[in-house]
């Protein structure tokens, strides 16, 4: 009787070890950052700076580096401008399928000097939001629009540059 109960446990305690996939690997979640670094906004590492018009500004298309990430947990734009009034401009994020985020830009100039000039705006994104920002994955662009009429003949700012980081967990 003793021997049928050892039996009956043993079996029991694989089949259970089977269903859960028992003897498996256990993979561990490894925690990775993916950027598109802070260059100017015609994608180079010199310049000065696109004007900024009452119509979208676009920066260069930008693309990420191969990054192994399967689930993005945090995302964030900076943005480097160069405009007296900030409350004045509307900022994008154009995703590689061509849909579009809309970036609270601060109603306050506060941050660090960036480039060249202007000031560095870090704008969190909705992870839930964002394709995994795989090798070859398609263009970046950010987009900068003036809303005050009166400047659309003399732009009296810029988009300097702009840069892109996610994290997750590959």
């Amino acid at each position: 009787m003793r021997t049928r109960l050892r039996t009956a446990a043993c079996l029991l305690v694989a089949f259970l070890l089977t269903a859960c996939g028992g003897g498996s690997p256990y993979t561990a979640s490894i925690h990775e950052s993916c950027k598109i670094s802070l260059l100017y906004a015609n994608g180079f590492a010199t310049g000065t700076g696109t004007p900024i018009r009452t119509t979208l500004t676009e920066s260069a298309p930008r693309h990420f580096n191969p990054c192994p990430l399967q689930n993005i947990t945090s995302a964030s734009v900076a943005l480097c401008l160069d405009h007296p009034q900030i409350s004045d401009l509307t900022a994008q994020l154009r995703l590689p399928d061509n849909s579009t985020l809309s970036l609270t830009l601060p109603t306050t100039v506060s941050g660090p000097a960036c480039l060249t000039g202007g000031t560095l705006f870090n704008v969190p994104l909705p992870a839930n939001r964002l394709p995994l920002p795989h090798s070859g994955s398609g263009n970046w662009t950010v987009g900068v629009t003036e809303t005050d009429e009166t400047y659309e003949s003399n732009p009296r700012g810029f988009l300097v540059g702009w840069s892109m980081q996610v994290e997750g967990l590959k």
